[in-house]
């Protein structure tokens, strides 16, 4: 038993559902691309897969070189690590030890038997489409800011904005985000944004 959270299967596909939640941002009358740098997100998520639920917990660091999730339930039982970049991925036990690494697309099949596209994250989690990608339908509010869009499947909702200072600017960031594909719902609050 390695902790609350990395049980068969189940466990894990809760922690990659939340590496894919993983936080949002702003827009105008047309798509916003807002450079992939550095951020932090705290909060907390709620994934619903077919029947199984769970929640958790976060602390999310993106760097331009990777990512870094911690994720925990209640009471900081079952601390876990999710650490990685577009080309491997490992997950890290509250003690430390790694309980599986590899290419994400490998990680990903061995313990959920599907994958997510770990490489459109931090865009998504910005609220902003990947650039390179094909993008489906849009949806913007009254003050021109991107509120919806779908791509590679996932149908993803962006409200909640809050004004959040970047350097010498301010950015409005969703301070909720639901992504939804047949079978998954994925619900990420954000507690604190830090650019």
């Amino acid at each position: 038993m390695i902790g609350y959270f990395i049980r068969p299967a189940s466990a894990c596909k809760f922690l990659f559902i939340n590496a894919f939640w993983l936080a949002l941002s702003t827009g105008c009358a047309t798509v916003p691309v807002l450079p992939a740098g550095d951020f932090e997100l705290r909060g907390k998520v709620a994934v619903a897969e077919h029947d199984e639920r769970f929640s958790a917990r976060f602390i999310w660091r993106q760097r331009p070189d990777g990512f870094a999730m911690e994720l925990w339930g209640p009471l900081g039982q079952g601390r876990v690590r999710l650490q990685g970049d577009p080309e491997r991925l490992a997950i890290v036990d509250a003690h430390g030890q790694t309980v599986s690494q590899g290419p994400p697309d490998a990680v990903m099949r061995e313990h959920l038997g599907w994958t997510l596209p770990l490489d459109a994250l931090s865009h998504w989690a910005r609220g902003t489409p990947t650039p390179d990608l094909p993008l489906g339908a849009q949806q913007y509010d009254a003050k021109g800011r991107l509120v919806a869009f779908e791509q590679l499947g996932w149908s993803i909702v962006c409200d909640g904005h809050q004004s959040v200072a970047g350097g010498s600017e301010r950015r409005w960031l969703p301070g909720r985000v639901t992504a939804e594909k047949p079978g998954y719902r994925v619900r990420m609050v954000v507690s604190q944004w830090r650019l």
